[in-house]
């Protein structure tokens, strides 16, 4: 009989509980299916509310499929925060997200505001550009992502999916 391995939520949250630790600017890290469940996740401070975390996954999910991009970086409108996402398996994604800036009133615009402004952020334009703080913070984002993604994409590949059956 062919053995099926489920994904185990417990050893991966332990992998990105672990992970938090490469970057003390790393405020939390999440892996989620493309529709939107959480499989796993880790929080530096207060660990959200299960309606909150899946906003956050749902957000995530949604901005990764309108992107269609292999990584994704955006902001939060409301928070000012950084998110890269990228796939690390079929249908899986992964999510590492900074701290929200500490100088910046998150109800201080609106989106629609931000978009009248020509403030929102487009496809293909770096928002961090013209502030080194979000280049400096980007390029930490993507180097934790990068070496967590390539991490948990070998210990995706050794299972079996009902699929393979």
């Amino acid at each position: 009989m062919t053995q099926v391995s489920l994904v185990d939520s417990g050893r991966l949250s332990a992998l990105l509980r672990e992970a938090l630790s490469w970057n003390d600017k790393i405020s939390s890290i999440m892996v989620s299916a493309q529709n939107g469940s959480i499989l796993a996740y880790a929080f530096r401070q207060h660990t959200p509310s299960v309606k909150a975390m899946r906003t956050r996954s749902t957000t995530v999910t949604t901005a990764y499929a309108v992107a269609q991009q292999d990584t994704l970086v955006f902001e939060a409108q409301r928070t000012g925060a950084l998110t890269v996402i990228s796939a690390i398996g079929d249908q899986i994604l992964l999510a590492v997200t900074g701290p929200e800036p500490q100088d910046v009133d998150p109800y201080e615009k609106t989106v629609h505001e931000a978009v009248a402004d020509g403030e929102a952020d487009t496809a293909g334009e770096d928002s961090g550009a013209a502030n080194p703080e979000v280049t400096r913070m980007r390029s930490e984002l993507e180097a934790v992502d990068q070496e967590l993604a390539e991490m948990l994409r070998s210990e995706l590949a050794g299972m079996r999916w009902p699929e393979d059956i």
